[in-house]
């Protein structure tokens, strides 16, 4: 069945959601080699080609050379090992309450990112820079798979073009040129901190780099050739969503809603007639009174009928 946003996606949690999304945009994606070793990744939208570095460009002195900072910047380090969107909110006003789908798909991009720099990280098969030097020390544990991309580069980044992409058109013209440069400044950051930990190469972080770009731009155009065909983003063997149908459920939904809000306020009026009568007869014996009501459309008519207390109905 086609999938609609609302109806089908809207109603499930976060992490689900961000399951079906990453599994659809993973949909057609392949991997095929390049001469010299490298990959050729094949997005619905695009392509990303990563070439392989140069033997020398995966040097650990410069890892040795940056542990200077360490002291400085170990709580970054260690707050930065997991994933967390709201590291961009020191930027953007970011909050769970008010901008929770946004902190959802910065979530799901960075998922979907950590998908493809895996895959491309097994064709390099790049050793880690404690594995090639002694002096390195990693001031953190070491994670199993190689080096080269960096997927904390790949992913900050995504993140960071993934907000001005959605900032286009909308940021203040007193900031065009500043908050693209803090948002790269913030993904860049948190790249360096990896060399810095001992645990990547600088090439890592410009190869992570170079991929979210282009991943990002494929996504970009996936979005804008759905904007442009009227229909909801299809990848090759996705399902479609049907725009025509999704603004027929809303306006079935807006109905139902107005006639629930008509309902409601009948219900209201009456019950404050009710308590008005019972607050002017105070307290009574026992029995019941009997109200009669017109219903919002107006053509039929019903009986109501609620116990009286000894005290006054509206105690």
């Amino acid at each position: 069945p086609a999938l609609r946003p609302v109806a089908t996606l809207k109603p499930l949690s976060a992490f689900a959601r961000s399951y079906v999304v990453v599994a659809d945009l993973m949909t057609g994606v392949a991997f095929s080699p390049l001469k010299g070793g490298g990959v050729r990744i094949t997005l619905s939208h695009g392509q990303v080609d990563m070439e392989r570095p140069a033997s020398k460009a995966f040097d650990p002195e410069p890892v040795v050379a940056a542990a200077s900072l360490r002291a400085e910047r170990s709580g970054e380090i260690v707050s930065q090992m997991v994933f967390n969107p709201m590291l961009w909110s020191t930027v953007l006003p970011l909050s769970p309450r008010r901008t929770p789908y946004t902190l959802e798909l910065m979530t799901t991009v960075a998922m979907f990112g950590a998908l493809l720099v895996q895959r491309v990280k097994l064709v390099f098969n790049q050793p880690r820079p404690h594995e090639l030097s002694p002096r390195v020390q990693p001031m953190i544990a070491t994670p199993g798979f190689s080096a080269y991309p960096s997927g904390h580069a790949t992913e900050s980044r995504l993140v960071s073009d993934l907000l001005l992409a959605l900032l286009d058109g909308c940021i203040p013209q007193d900031w065009k040129d500043v908050v693209p440069t803090m948002l790269h400044a913030l993904s860049d950051r948190v790249a360096e901190n990896r060399v810095v930990a001992g645990v990547h190469y600088p090439v890592d972080s410009d190869g992570g780099r170079f991929m979210a770009e282009k991943v990002i731009a494929c996504l970009v155009q996936r979005v804008a050739d759905a904007g442009a065909s009227g229909r909801g983003a299809r990848g090759p063997g996705s399902d479609r969503v049907g725009a025509p149908r999704g603004r027929a459920w809303q306006r079935r939904r807006r109905a139902w809603r107005r006639r629930r809000a008509g309902r409601t306020r009948a219900g209201w009026r009456q019950g404050r007639r009710l308590r008005r009568v019972g607050g002017d007869l105070g307290r009574r014996p026992q029995g019941r009174i009997v109200e009669t009501a017109t219903d919002t459309s107006g053509k039929a008519t019903r009986v109501m009928e609620a116990p009286l207390r000894t005290t006054s109905i509206c105690s």
